[in-house]
């Protein structure tokens, strides 16, 4: 007796799925990211009553308290809530404290010169750029990295998270 087998179905997980896939997510998080910017306006508060990139402001706060001689302030509550809400003044009781050792404040200066909105916006676009020159850097053949940079990981700019380092 002869039995006749059939070629093995082609894997459902094909280069031009990934690539799709990919593109769709990239297009659902940059209509989402859009939105919420969108709504945030024109005092980029969310609807959560949070700032938008709310986990920047502690940074640029600090930022801020160091160019004016005081970088010791970062670490006092009410020196760094008063920065913070005279960048917000639609949040009066907002506070998002500095955690990070005195010497990290070098990395952020620069973006203490620029008004909130536009060091938000350096910020999240050198997040991004630094996020695309790691994926190019780890991954020689350029189809690799497709999937990456669209999980949703990457996507921290929601609330400028700092994991993307």
């Amino acid at each position: 007796m002869v039995e006749l087998t059939s070629a093995p179905a082609p894997h459902w997980l094909t280069q031009e799925r990934i690539r799709v896939y990919s593109l769709m997510t990239t297009a659902i998080f940059g209509i989402g990211f859009v939105a919420l910017l969108v709504v945030s306006l024109p005092d980029l508060v969310d609807p959560r009553g949070k700032p938008f990139g709310y986990d920047f402001m502690a940074l640029w706060s600090a930022a801020r308290l160091a160019l004016a001689g005081h970088p010791t302030a970062a670490f006092d509550p009410d020196a760094i809530s008063a920065v913070q809400h005279a960048a917000l003044p639609a949040l009066p009781n907002i506070w998002f404290p500095w955690h990070y050792p005195p010497t990290s404040l070098l990395a952020v200066l620069p973006l203490g010169l620029l008004p909130y909105p536009a060091a938000l916006a350096v910020f999240l676009a050198g997040s991004c750029a630094l996020w695309g020159a790691l994926i190019r850097r780890l991954f020689s053949d350029p189809r690799a990295g497709w999937p990456l940079p669209r999980h949703p990981r990457a996507f921290s700019i929601y609330s400028t998270v700092r994991t993307l380092f």
